[in-house]
C-alpha cells in the first residue's frame, strides 16, 4: 500500500476532560479474563452497532516515553518539561473533544513515577501503555496510575504480575465512542495481529474510532498493520520513534501509523473526522513543547514539590547517618 502523509492541523481549540473512564470501575478491573472472554465482561460489550459517525472531529493528543524529563532538555533545542506541556496540551486542547494518549515508559527511577503520573493526571490523560520502563517498576506505576486516573494498558496476560492493568479501555468523548488497546514489545508483528484480531472486530462493531498505543518499532507497526484481518479494523496506531525525529504519517490499508518522539520533546496532534464513506481523516502536526511556553502553574507546583520530598529526604537521611 502507498504511504500518505496528511496535512497539518491548521487550527486547535480547548477541552478539559470531564470524568476517567467511567465504564472501567475497580471493580470491573479486577474481573477482566483472557482475551477470549473479555466481551462478555466489559460494561458495553452488549451495546449495538455505533450511532452514525459523529459530525465534529476529534482531536487526538499522544506522546511518549517521558522517561523522567521534568524539565526541558540540556541539548540545543531546549524541548520537554512537564509544566511546559501540560500548557501547551491546553492550548491546543481547547474546548474541542480531545482524547490524550501517552505510549508509556514514564520513568527510569521509582521516585519519578509519583511526579510523573500526577503531572499526567493534571493534564488529563485518559490511558497509556506499559513500556520496558514501567514494567520494571510495575507495583509503582501501576498504584500511581490508577490513583491519578490514568488507565495503564498492556497486551501481556495481567494475573497477579500486573494487576490492574487492562487488554483495552473504552470511552465516550463527545460524539466518539473511542476504544483503545495497547501492543508490547513482546508481540510479533503479524502473529500479533491475528492474535488480537477477535478482540479488534469487537471493540470495532461498537466503536467509532480503535486506537493502540505500540511499544513495537515503527517497521514491526507496519508488519502488524499488514497483518490485520480486513474484519479488524484499528483506525490509528500510535508509537514512539525513539529520540530521532518523528516522521509523516503513514496509511496501511485503513490504519495510520503515528509516530511520536520520545522524552515528551514533541506532542502530536492528529484531528480525526470520519469520512461519509467510513474512512478516516486525520490531520497531523507535531507541536514541540518548548522552553518558551508558560509553563501550567498546576504542574509546576507538583514538580517543585516533588524536589521539596526529595530535598527532605536526603536532609533526613543525612542526620540519621550523622548520628
Amino acid at each position: 500500500m502507498s504511504t500518505t502523509p496528511r496535512k497539518a492541523v491548521r487550527r486547535a481549540t480547548r477541552y478539559t476532560c470531564a470524568g476517567r473512564w467511567p465504564l472501567l470501575n475497580a471493580r470491573t478491573r479486577s474481573l477482566f479474563p483472557p482475551f477470549a472472554c473479555l466481551f462478555a465482561l466489559s460494561p458495553v460489550a452488549s451495546a449495538q452497532q455505533p450511532e452514525p459517525s459523529p459530525a465534529e472531529p476529534l482531536l487526538l493528543l499522544c506522546t511518549a516515553d517521558t522517561l523522567g524529563q521534568l524539565h526541558p532538555c540540556g541539548c540545543a533545542s531546549k524541548t520537554g518539561g512537564l509544566a511546559h506541556r501540560a500548557r501547551l496540551l491546553r492550548d491546543l486542547a481547547g474546548d474541542q473533544p480531545a482524547l490524550r494518549l501517552d505510549c508509556g515508559n514514564v520513568a527510569t527511577r521509582s521516585e519519578e513515577v509519583e511526579v510523573v503520573l500526577a503531572a499526567m493526571g493534571a493534564m488529563h490523560y485518559d490511558a497509556m501503555a506499559l513500556g520496558d520502563q514501567d514494567l520494571a517498576l510495575r507495583q509503582t506505576v501501576l498504584a500511581e496510575a490508577e490513583r491519578c486516573g490514568v488507565l495503564a494498558l498492556s497486551s501481556e496476560p495481567a494475573g497477579d504480575a500486573l494487576p490492574g492493568a487492562l487488554p483495552f479501555a473504552e470511552k465516550q468523548v463527545g460524539g466518539w465512542h473511542v476504544a483503545v488497546l495497547a501492543l508490547s514489545a513482546a508481540e510479533t508483528d503479524a502473529t500479533a495481529a491475528h492474535a488480537l484480531a477477535p478482540l479488534i472486530v469487537q471493540l470495532g462493531k461498537r466503536a467509532h474510532l480503535v486506537a493502540l498505543l505500540s511499544r513495537l518499532p515503527v517497521e514491526r507497526n507496519r508488519e502488524f498493520a499488514r497483518g490485520l484481518p480486513p474484519e479488524a479494523r484499528v483506525d490509528v496506531i500510535v508509537s514512539s520513534v525513539g529520540p530521532a525525529p518523528a516522521g509523516d504519517p503513514e496509511q496501511i490499508g485503513h490504519t495510520w501509523l503515528l509516530p511520536v518522539p520520545a522524552k515528551g520533546q514533541a506532542v502530536g496532534a492528529a484531528r480525526l473526522r470520519r469520512l461519509p464513506a467510513g474512512g478516516l481523516e486525520v490531520d497531523w502536526q507535531l507541536h514541540a513543547v518548548r522552553e518558551d511556553l508558560p509553563p501550567d502553574p498546576e504542574v509546576l507546583f507538583l514538580v517543585a514539590s516533588h524536589y521539596q520530598r526529595l530535598a527532605e529526604a536526603r536532609r533526613t537521611e543525612h542526620k540519621e547517618g550523622v548520628r
